[in-house]
């Protein structure tokens, strides 16, 4: 699976994907076991390693997305590419 850049932001500051803050939403890693997805970063010119994480919205769809500290307290998030 390929996925894109969503968002970077700082811990709880606002993060939405299909309607729903992430940070207010229960997530797990994916399929329960701890899972990382490299992923390159333009504006940083660096590249990621992110775990993969999964959520049931309120709504009962299921997401997955990437999510990791990329600097001290700055957060990145990462959709599929298909979204």
């Amino acid at each position: 699976m390929k996925f894109k850049f969503l968002q970077s932001s700082f811990e709880n500051q606002p993060t939405y994907y299909k309607g729903y803050d992430l940070w207010k939403i229960q997530w797990k890693n994916k399929d329960g076991i701890n899972q990382c997805e490299e992923v390159w970063l333009d504006s940083a010119s660096q590249k990621y390693s992110l775990n993969v994480y999964e959520a049931i919205l309120p709504n009962n769809a299921k997401i997955v997305f990437l999510a990791g500290e990329l600097s001290n307290g700055v957060y990145g998030f990462f959709v599929p590419n298909d979204e």
